[in-house]
């Protein structure tokens, strides 16, 4: 018992220094919510929430922990690498009209004035741990991020195209514009096997996020709060959620996985209760995901998941750019985000008592419309298409290591300038990710 105590203060231990180098950290998107959390997820693209892997199972379904044997725990990182951009089209002749708010024309990319491709590269750590309590049920804890938005262009002279009265650099007229945004989960989980053939599971949801926005100047004069709208330094807020998930063995070579996580219900973003809807609400919106694993031979298992966010329930994404109320407020102007549905599937296979090869690739429908491409500048959302591929190495009896890769091709999002309807912008993103993680058995 001693011992037993012993280790789970030492994990516990591990997970907050964790959780802390989470929050130290920035990223840039690769949408809202990352496509799956931990190698064996990773490397499958987001699938395969209907077998048991590892310990970093619980955070797309706590059930699958149910199966894992003895004690165990994992840490790693995604390491990641985005090119945002945005392009402005030619001007017609004859516009603006006075008042209205015209880019200026060409190519700008993220961080263009960067000296080090270092900078542009981003370290988002995770971790986990679980605990055997019988032969039916195990105890556990997993900390990741979940995602983030962050695109920033620097400033540059724009006096030509700027209107009076502001500074007339950057692309926004008041120098830098960037967005950061970013959040850590802590999910303590349950999983129990109920019977031969079904395991069910259950986490909370601990919630931290923080957001930083530059640049918005411009938009005062639509916003309920000017001095809340931008350039406020780093703001956090937090909350709770939880989610539940589900396996079944339909036969000796077909499972199913359900998971299920609920709306998670944050504290407002107070220094940017004049950009953000409802006073600087900016929950996180729930999402359901269900998926088959089958055993097409002994050492081939092919997996296909279906996922929907829920995005569109949350004002300050949901709500149009076209909202008629003022920046803040409740039908305040939003991201103009749809719910998302992703299709994942991927393949695992067993090599050896040694090397275990995955791949995976999800098609996903992304949020963006066209109509609302102004407002979706600062955040770098506009992925469609995720190709992966991973393994793991059993080092020894108890260690292995495990990596994940991936490439997101670039992909473009068009629509009009409300302010100048014959002008055309586009923003885009392409992104490369790296997943590396050491799992050890005790």
């Amino acid at each position: 018992m001693r011992e037993t105590r012993q280790v789970f203060n030492q994990a516990s231990g591990f997970i907050l220094v964790l959780a802390l180098a989470i929050c130290d950290s920035a990223w840039a998107s690769n949408g809202y919510q990352l496509n799956g959390w931990g190698v064996a997820s990773r490397g499958m693209s987001g699938a395969g929430i209907a077998l048991e892997d590892d310990a970093m199972g619980a955070a797309g379904n706590p059930a699958s922990i149910a199966e894992l044997e003895g004690n165990q725990w994992q840490i790693g990182s995604t390491i990641l690498h985005a090119r945002p951009s945005f392009r402005a089209g030619e001007i017609p002749a004859g516009e603006p009209t006075p008042g209205n708010f015209a880019f200026r024309p060409g190519i700008r990319r993220g961080d263009p004035d960067q000296a080090s491709q270092v900078s542009k590269i981003f370290f988002i750590p995770y971790g986990a741990a679980t605990w055997q309590l019988d032969d039916r049920s195990n105890i556990g804890v997993v900390v990741y991020g979940n995602g983030g938005l962050n695109a920033t262009y620097q400033s540059f002279d724009n006096s030509s195209f700027c209107p009076a009265g502001t500074p007339q650099r950057g692309i926004l007229c008041f120098g830098d514009a960037g967005s950061d945004i970013a959040q850590i989960f802590i999910a303590p989980t349950y999983a129990r096997r109920v019977n031969d053939w079904l395991t069910l599971g259950a986490n909370a949801l601990v919630v931290g996020q923080s957001i930083e926005i530059r640049g918005l100047g411009i938009f005062a004069g639509q916003s309920q709060n000017p001095d809340k709208l931008t350039n406020n330094d780093h703001d956090y807020s937090y909350g709770y959620g939880g989610k539940v998930g589900a396996q079944a063995q339909i036969s000796p070579r077909l499972r199913a996985g359900l998971t299920y996580q609920t709306r998670v219900y944050m504290t407002e973003f107070d220094e940017y209760s004049g950009l953000l809807a409802e006073d600087g609400d900016f929950d996180i919106p729930s999402y359901v995901q269900f998926g088959l694993a089958w055993d097409a031979v002994p050492r081939l298992t092919l997996v296909a998941d279906f996922q929907k966010i829920f995005f569109n329930s949350i004002n300050s994404l949901g709500n149009s750019s076209a909202s008629p109320g003022l920046l803040g407020e409740d039908n305040g102007p939003g991201f103009g985000w749809e719910d998302v549905e992703a299709y994942k599937v991927g393949a695992l296979y067993r090599h050896n008592a040694t090397w275990t090869w995955r791949a995976g690739y999800t098609r996903t429908k992304q949020p963006v419309r066209p109509e609302h491409v102004s407002f979706n500048l600062l955040a770098g959302s506009v992925l469609d298409d995720h190709l992966n591929f991973g393994f793991s190495y059993k080092v020894d009896h108890n260690s292995s290591l495990g990596m994940a890769f991936l490439w997101a091709p670039r992909n473009t999002v068009s629509g009009p300038n409300p302010q100048v309807p014959g002008q055309q912008l586009e923003t885009s993103l392409e992104a490369f990710t790296i997943d590396i993680a050491w799992q050890h058995r005790f």
